[in-house]
């Protein structure tokens, strides 16, 4: 893991930090925005998506709810692991590797 670039933001911060600063729910904005943004393009430009499409409709609820709930989970976990995976990296050693 490149703890040095976790050191970094920490320490060149002016004001204290929380936990909460930038947590799931920021990233669930995000990535609930682009769903959101996704589905209306795939609306406004249904009549040239009709032509790419095999056997289904371009406005079909149930597909554009599978494929609206794929990217939701994907964007969410893409989020999630690495978040996770920083909060096990002990905070004194990304801090010293960053000094370094």
């Amino acid at each position: 893991m490149r703890t040095r670039e976790l050191g970094h933001p920490a320490g060149a911060r002016r004001h204290a930090t929380t936990s909460h600063d930038a947590g799931p729910s920021d990233s669930a904005v995000v990535v609930g925005g682009g769903v959101a943004a996704g589905i209306a393009c795939a609306l406004v430009l249904e009549r040239f998506l009709q032509s790419l499409l095999f056997e289904v409709s371009a406005d079909d609820p149930l597909s554009l709810a599978a494929v609206g709930a794929a990217a939701l989970i994907i964007g969410l976990l893409s989020a999630y692991l690495p978040a996770r995976r920083a909060t096990r990296v002990d905070p004194l050693t990304a801090l010293h590797d960053a000094s370094a």
